[in-house]
C-alpha cells in the first residue's frame, strides 16, 4: 500500500521555474524551448501560459488544462518564437482533488538567433585588442550584446568587464561550430559615445588549430543593431604578449598599445548561442604555507589540487619579469615537480610597470591544474620584494553548475574519497568534461566523460554542457558514423574510436534520458547513435568485436581487449533498442533487441572467468545468464577478497561498475571494505599519499608519464556514495526520479550517514543512523514523487517498524539479493524507527 503523507493545502506555488534547464536565461536560441517546475503537491493537471510582456498578462499561448503530472520539460507548442525577443510564461497546478494552487510567479526567457536568422555582423582579428565607438543619444530601455571569439574573448564597454565569464566561448570543433553568448549591456552604457573593446586569447583554437584569435559581435540596442563587428573597427596590440592554454600567459605592463591592421578572416562556423553556463571564478582561495626552497624561489602551498590560476599582489622595479610556475607536487627538498606535466610548460610571466604600491595580475586567457605555485625572478639583477603568505592566490574556475547532491557520513576516509571525488569532477568539467586539468592534454576523452556523467548529473546542474557535448561528439561523426575517441577531435586519439571509449554517444545520451527524463536527448542523436552501433556491427566477427586501443584502462590485470569491446557494443546495442521503445519505433525495439542478445550469447560462450573486470562488466551490463550471475558474483567477491587480499584490480571501466554491483548483489560490506582500506591499491591509499583530488592511476606516480593525479574517469565513485551508501537509487523504469529506491546500506563501517539530491521532481533527501537497539531514518520525497523504501534486516527475519509513529507491516519481504522489507513512499517526510532487539 501507498504511505500517505498529509499534504500542505493546494494554495502552495511551483517554484524552481526553468527553462531549457536554467532559470530566466536569456539567448537561448531553441525554437520549441522546455519548461520545467518543482510541484508542491501530488499534480494532477497543469496550466501553462506563454506571454510577451514582463508580468504574464498579454498571452501568446495556453496550453490549457492538461490532465498530466509531468512537470518536465513541457515543450512549448504555440505560434513561432520570433529571434532577440523576451518572453515571460507561468503555471497553475491541480492536485488530486482537482483543486488549483496559486499561480507561480512570472518565469522569463529571450530568444537570441533562431533557426533562419542571418548574423549582421563580419569576423574580425588583426591584434589582441579590437575596438569601435557605440554612440547613443539616450540611454536604451534593452541592448543586448551577441558576441563570440576563437579562441576566447573578454568584453569591456567604458572600461568596465562585461559578465561574469572567463575563457569564453567553450570548447568546440572551430572548423564546424562556435558557441556565442548574450549579455546585457545596459548596465554599462551611458549617453554619448561608449568606447567597446573586446580582448582576444589564442584558447584552444591557437593551441590546436595554431589560428590566429578573432571575434565576432552583434550589439542591439531596442531590438535594433547599432554596432556590429566589421570594417571600422581598430586593431591594437598591447601589454597581452601571448597565450597558450598549455604553455601560459605573458604580460607586460610597460608594453604601451600599438595600432595594428585590421583583417576579415573568412571564417564560416556554424554559431551557437551557448546553452550552458559559462566557465566563471568560483573561489579566491589563500595560500596555507610559503616556503622558499632554494634562494629567489618562493613556493605557495595552497592545501588543494584545483584547477584555475595564480593572483598576484607583489612589488618590484619596472622591467622586472616575474615567472609563475605550477604543479601538482613536490621533490623532497620543497621545489616544484613538474615532470608530470609533459611538454606544458605552465608558466605565466608578468613584467612589472614599477609601481612603488605594488601590482595586482592574474592571467586571463589559460588555465593550470596546481596544488602548489612558485613565483621567483629568474634574470639578474632583478629582485623581488619578498612575498608574503597574502601575496599570492589561488582563482578556482570551472563551468558555472550549481551543486545538486550532498553526502557525509561517519566514516572520516568515505567523506574525503567524496570530496576529492568532487574537487576531480568540477576541475575537470571546463565547458567539456575533460581529462585533467594539468599536462599537455586536458581534452575531451569520451571514456572519463561518460564513466563519470552519471555521478556529475548528480552532483551539479550539469545537464546543458552535457547536452552540448552530445552535439560535439556528433559534429565528429565519421562518414560510416565513426565516433572518435575524444571530442572536440583535433590532435588526441583516433577518428574511430576505441568502443569503449566511443560508447560515451549512448551512454550520456541515456544518462540524461533516465536521470533528467530528458527524452529530446534520445530523440535528436537516435539515428546517429544507430549509425554508430551499425558501424560496430560492420566491424564485428560473430558478433564480438575485436578492434580495442585501451581496453580497461589502468587495470592491474589482463582482461581481453575483444570482451571490454565487445560489452560495450551490447551495452550501446542495448541501448538503441530501448531508445526506440521510447520512441515508438518497434521495429528497431525489436531488431536490436535481438542484436543485443546475439552479441549477448557471443560473449557468454567465449568468455567465462578472468580478471575480475571480465566478470564485472558482463555483470553490470546484464550480459551474464540470471541463473548464472550468483556464481560470477561469487566468484568475483572470491577473487577480491582471497586472491588479492580485498583489493580490486580494476581499471576505469570497470571500477565504475564494481562497488554499484557489489551493492546491488547484496554485498554492500565488502563495497565498504575494499573503500576503508589504506593499502594500495585502493582510494584510501591516494588520500593517505596526500591526494585531494583522485589520481589517473592506482600507483603514487609523479614523473612523465601518464601520472596525472587530477582525472575524473576513478572519480566516477561519488555517485556510490550518495545512491549506495546513502542509498538514493534511480529507477530507470520511471525517469527523472518521478518513483526512486530509498536503500541505505548500513554497514559496520557506519554509525550513521546522510545524502540529498536534487531531481527535476525536487529534492530528495536521506538520514540514517544506528541507536541502541537498531537504527532510525527519515526521508524526504519530493510532492510530485513516489519512492520504495527498502530497510535492510541486518540479520534479523522480522524487525520492529515505526513508520512515522506507528507500527507498519512491510509491503512485502524482497529476497536476495536485495534482502530487506520493502515499503511504498509518497510524497512528504518519512520517519522509520527499526528495532532488532
Amino acid at each position: 500500500m501507498l504511505l500517505a503523507f498529509a499534504l500542505a493545502v493546494s494554495s502552495l506555488v511551483p517554484s524552481h521555474l526553468q527553462t531549457e534547464y536554467r532559470e530566466n536565461p536569456i539567448g537561448i536560441d531553441t525554437p520549441k524551448p522546455r519548461f520545467s517546475w518543482w510541484a508542491p503537491h501530488p499534480q494532477s493537471s497543469y496550466r501553462l501560459t506563454l506571454c510577451r510582456d514582463p508580468k504574464c498578462q498579454a498571452t501568446i499561448w495556453d496550453s490549457g488544462k492538461q490532465a498530466s503530472a509531468s512537470s518536465v520539460h513541457i515543450e512549448y507548442s504555440g505560434p513561432a518564437l520570433r529571434p532577440y525577443t523576451q518572453y515571460s510564461w507561468r503555471v497553475q497546478l491541480w492536485n488530486q482533488d482537482d483543486e488549483p494552487s496559486t499561480q507561480s510567479p512570472v518565469a522569463h526567457f529571450e530568444t537570441a538567433a533562431l533557426p533562419g536568422s542571418t548574423w549582421q555582423a563580419q569576423w574580425i582579428s588583426g591584434g589582441r585588442i579590437l575596438k569601435a565607438n557605440l554612440p547613443l543619444e539616450r540611454i536604451p530601455r534593452n541592448a543586448r550584446a551577441y558576441i563570440s571569439g576563437i579562441g576566447y574573448y573578454e568584453l569591456r564597454i567604458n572600461g568596465q568587464r562585461v559578465g561574469k565569464s572567463v575563457l569564453d566561448p567553450g570548447f568546440t570543433n572551430y572548423d564546424k561550430r562556435v558557441l556565442y553568448s548574450t549579455y546585457d549591456i545596459a548596465p554599462y552604457l551611458r549617453t554619448g559615445g561608449n568606447e567597446v573593446e573586446i580582448t582576444l586569447g589564442n584558447g584552444w583554437y591557437g593551441q590546436a588549430w595554431a589560428g590566429q584569435p578573432a571575434a565576432i559581435a552583434e550589439f542591439r540596442i531596442d531590438g535594433a543593431v547599432a554596432l556590429k563587428t566589421g570594417n571600422g573597427w581598430q586593431a591594437f596590440d598591447g601589454p597581452h604578449v601571448s597565450d597558450s592554454v598549455y604553455a601560459g600567459e605573458d604580460y607586460d605592463a610597460t608594453r604601451p598599445l600599438t595600432a595594428k591592421t585590421l583583417t576579415l578572416p573568412k571564417l564560416s562556423p556554424i554559431l551557437s548561442a551557448q546553452p550552458m553556463d559559462p566557465i566563471e571564478v568560483q573561489q579566491i582561495r589563500p595560500a596555507l604555507s610559503l616556503n622558499q626552497p632554494s634562494p629567489g624561489a618562493y613556493v605557495f602551498d595552497f592545501g588543494q589540487n584545483l584547477t584555475g590560476w595564480a593572483k598576484i599582489h607583489l612589488q618590484a622595479p619596472r622591467g622586472t619579469k616575474l615567472r609563475i610556475r605550477y604543479a601538482e607536487s613536490l621533490y623532497p627538498d620543497g621545489n616544484l615537480n613538474v615532470e608530470n606535466l609533459r611538454y606544458a610548460r605552465c608558466t605565466d610571466t608578468y613584467v612589472f610597470a614599477g609601481n612603488a604600491d605594488g601590482e595586482d595580475w592574474q592571467p586571463r586567457f589559460t588555465y593550470h591544474g596546481f596544488r602548489y605555485a612558485e613565483v621567483s625572478i629568474p634574470d639578474a639583477p632583478h629582485r623581488l620584494t619578498p612575498p608574503t603568505l597574502d601575496s599570492v592566490q589561488a582563482i578556482l574556475i570551472h563551468s558555472q553548475m550549481a551543486p545538486a547532491a550532498t553526502f557525509t557520513s561517519s566514516n572520516a576516509l568515505f567523506n574525503q574519497i567524496h570530496s576529492a571525488a568532487l574537487w576531480t569532477l568540477k576541475g575537470n568539467l571546463m565547458s567539456i568534461p575533460t581529462d585533467g586539468a594539468q599536462r599537455d592534454e586536458r581534452m575531451g576523452w569520451l571514456a572519463d566523460a561518460h564513466l563519470a556523467s552519471a555521478a556529475s548529473m548528480m552532483h551539479f546542474a550539469a545537464v546543458p554542457l552535457y547536452e552540448n557535448f552530445l552535439r560535439l561528439i556528433a559534429d565528429e561523426l565519421g562518414p560510416n558514423g565513426e565516433v572518435p575517441d575524444v571530442a572536440p577531435h583535433r590532435t588526441f586519439g583516433q577518428k574511430s574510436g576505441d568502443p569503449a571509449w566511443a560508447a560515451a554517444y549512448p551512454v550520456i545520451a541515456w544518462n540524461l534520458y533516465t536521470r533528467h527524463a530528458d527524452k529530446r536527448a534520445l530523440s535528436d542523436h537516435y539515428a546517429n547513435i544507430k549509425r554508430w552501433v551499425d558501424f560496430l556491427s560492420t566491424r564485428a566477427k560473430d558478433n564480438l568485436v575485436a578492434d580495442s586501443l585501451y581496453g580497461d584502462w589502468m587495470a592491474l590485470e589482463n582482461t581481453p581487449g575483444e570482451l571490454v569491446s565487445s560489452c560495450y557494443y551490447y551495452l550501446a546495442t542495448s541501448i538503441v533498442a530501448k531508445s526506440a521503445a521510447i520512441l515508438g519505433n518497434d521495429s528497431d525495439a525489436k531488431l536490436y533487441s535481438q542484436r543485443a542478445e546475439s552479441i549477448a550469447a557471443a560473449i557468454n560462450a567465449k568468455y567465462s572467468g578472468g580478471s575480475q573486470a571480465a566478470k564485472v562488466l558482463p555483470l553490470a551490463f546484464g550480459i551474464t545468464p540470471a541463473d548464472q550471475r550468483k556464481r560470477i558474483m561469487d566468484e568475483t567477491n572470491k577473487s577480491i577478497i582471497y586472491y588479492h587480499n580485498t583489493h580490486l584490480t580494476t581499471g576505469i571501466h570497470a571500477t565504475r561498475y564494481l562497488f554499484p554491483l557489489l551493492t546491488e548483489m547484496s554485498h554492500p560490506e565488502l563495497a565498504h571494505d575494499l573503500l576503508n582500506t589504506r593499502e594500495y591499491p585502493s582510494y584510501g591509499y591516494m588520500i593517505d599519499k596526500g591526494a585531494t583530488t583522485i589520481w589517473e592511476i592506482w600507483q603514487y606516480k609523479v614523473g612523465s608519464r601518464t601520472n596525472s593525479h587530477n582525472h575524473p574517469a576513478f572519480a566516477a565513485i561519488a555517485a556510490f556514495f550518495v545512491e549506495s551508501t546513502a542509498g538514493i537509487q534511480l529507477d530507470e523504469s520511471k525517469p527523472g526520479y518521478t518513483h526512486f529506491t530509498l536503500a541505505p546500506q548500513i554497514t559496520r563501517e557506519l554509525k550513521h550517514a546522510s545524502g540529498s539530491l536534487d531531481t527535476p521532481q525536487g529534492r530528495i533527501q536521506i538520514n540514517w543512523h544506528r541507536t541502541a537497539r537498531g537504527y532510525e531514518i527519515e526521508a524526504q520525497v519530493p510532492p510530485n514523487a513516489t519512492a520504495t523504501m527498502i530497510l535492510p534486516k541486518i540479520n534479523r527475519d522480522s524487525p520492529k517498524v515505526l513508520h512515522n509513529g506507528n507500527e507498519e507491516a512491510a509491503r512485502r519481504f524482497l529476497p536476495y539479493p536485495k534482502n530487506g522489507l520493502e515499503y511504498e513512499l509518497s510524497g512528504g517526510h518519512h520517519h522509520f524507527v527499526v528495532q532488532l532487539d
